[in-house]
């Protein structure tokens, strides 16, 4: 079972598939890609042998290979929405409140 407030999980997968979780309306935190090494990507260098391919899945699955890069997303799952929603909402609430007495005070000081 999926605590709220617990960290959020992970999901890892080839270059070349789409994302297993995709279509459940989980919040997707990061999106990364590794190489073969483990090393974080920020731009993936096009091999030359997948250059001349003009189909943009087909050019994805060749660079995935020739590669080894794989996905890696953190998500916290749909059934956590509610939650944070109410941990958001006690936020709002309280500035809410801390900011109405602030003013109550300053203008019953000013009064007096």
């Amino acid at each position: 079972m999926e605590t709220a407030g617990s960290s959020p999980f992970t999901v890892s997968y080839p270059m070349s598939d789409d994302n297993p979780r995709a279509g459940m309306g989980d919040w997707q935190v990061t999106h990364n890609v590794i190489d073969k090494t483990g090393t974080l990507v920020h731009r993936i260098s096009i091999p030359d042998v997948c250059r001349g391919i003009v189909d943009q899945q087909q050019t994805r699955v060749c660079v995935a290979q020739q590669g080894g890069y794989q996905v890696i997303d953190t998500y916290h799952p749909v059934g956590r929405f509610w939650t944070f929603q109410l941990i958001e909402s006690g936020i709002y609430v309280g500035l809410s409140a801390a900011v109405l007495a602030v003013a109550v005070w300053w203008v019953v000081r000013r009064l007096a």
